[in-house]
């Protein structure tokens, strides 16, 4: 399976990862709707804005891994999408 060139949001993010049938709890595209309070679950890739800049992690057992800062959405949301397809093993 091909990465688009262009992966411009998580909408579109979204429907590729329903598109390589990538489970749900593999990811979180939104860690900001978790309540204040919540516990964020674990062994995810996460993606998030951060000031003007975006972040994709991987969050295992309560910590953060693997951080990397991007200036667009766009290029966040193919690095998650990169991350996820080799994690799992989709070709």
């Amino acid at each position: 399976m091909s990465i688009p060139d262009y992966v411009r949001d998580r909408a579109a993010l979204q429907r590729l990862l329903d598109r390589w049938g990538v489970p749900t709890n593999a990811y979180e595209l939104d860690p900001l709707r978790v309540g204040a309070g919540s516990t964020l679950v674990d062994d995810v890739v996460m993606i998030a804005p951060v000031g003007r800049r975006w972040a994709v992690w991987y969050r295992e057992r309560g910590k953060d891994y693997d951080l990397r800062e991007f200036e667009t959405e766009s290029l966040a949301c193919l690095d998650m999408a990169m991350r996820l397809r080799r994690l799992l093993g989709i070709e």
